[in-house]
């Protein structure tokens, strides 16, 4: 509950300081909406992850082993735009999972066996850093098409607690043993990236799709399409689908591999300037 509560701060946070920028300047959306220099993006992301969590040839069930469900996670995006064609930018998603369940099978996880009916609390930190370029191609009134390239950073972090019949090392039978395991990894990624004024200067939909394929380390891809709706110059609502898929990392005895993903609705707001 209180991991929620954070979450929960945390996006409307990006909410209000988004909803501040709304003041500025409440004239009709005029001249051309590609024409800004700073764009700023927060949204809160309803996602759902489904997959493994592997160590030492061991594995977590995201969803039967330890019920992750849905989430609702904080994300972000500032993109810098100097040039007409040319976009610097940085983001994250922000994911911080708990959750308390009954084992439906005998479990092991870093050398301790957590058996079937016993009470496991687990807590998944999730979070996806990234920063990248991207170049426009083709740029007018209309919209534009472009290129990204992007380097996401995975911070993953695994914790579960078990209460009931554990065995293993550190562990005693009937009482509680804990187990955790981490992975840090750089995923770049390059892909496509459009918007498009469907409404002129008041609607626009727009849709990206990356991934990386890393020769035996791993894979990773993402995609994202959605709607935007501009209040004016500066200010739109947008909303959509993010999907975080096939991330695949695989570990070795001293790092998590993972086999997951997340996807979801997304919704917030866009500021530019």
């Amino acid at each position: 509950m209180r991991t929620h509560t954070i979450l929960i701060i945390r996006s409307l946070g990006l909410f209000l300081l988004l909803l501040t920028a709304f003041s500025i300047g409440l004239r009709a959306a005029d001249g051309d909406p590609e024409d800004y220099k700073l764009r700023l993006e927060g949204a809160a992301w309803f996602g759902k992850a489904t997959g493994n969590i592997y160590y030492n040839g061991d594995y977590i069930d995201l969803g039967r082993d330890v019920g992750l469900g849905s989430t609702i996670s904080p994300t972000f995006q500032v993109d810098f735009k100097p040039w007409r064609k040319h976009h610097f930018f940085f983001g994250a998603a922000l994911r911080d999972v708990s959750n308390e369940a009954a084992l439906s099978r005998d479990i092991t996880f870093n050398g301790q066996t957590f058996a079937v009916g016993g009470s496991v609390a687990t807590d998944l930190r999730w979070n996806t850093y990234f920063l990248g370029y991207q170049y426009d191609f083709v740029r007018r009134r209309w919209g534009h098409i472009g290129i990204a390239a992007q380097l996401n950073v995975l911070d993953m972090k695994a914790k579960i607690a078990a209460t009931g019949t554990v065995s293993g090392a550190g562990a005693s039978p009937t009482a509680q043993g804990t187990a955790e395991g981490s992975v840090l990894a750089p995923l770049p990624v390059l892909g496509p990236e459009v918007r498009v004024y469907v409404v002129p200067n008041r609607v626009f939909i727009d849709g990206d799709i990356k991934g990386m394929y890393f020769f035996g380390y791993g894979q990773y891809i993402q995609a994202h399409a959605g709607l935007g709706i501009n209040f004016n110059r500066h200010v739109s609502l947008v909303g959509g689908y993010l999907l975080e898929g096939r991330t695949v990392v695989h570990g070795d005895t001293n790092r998590l591999g993972v086999k997951a993903t997340q996807a979801g609705a997304v919704a917030g707001l866009e500021a530019r300037f």
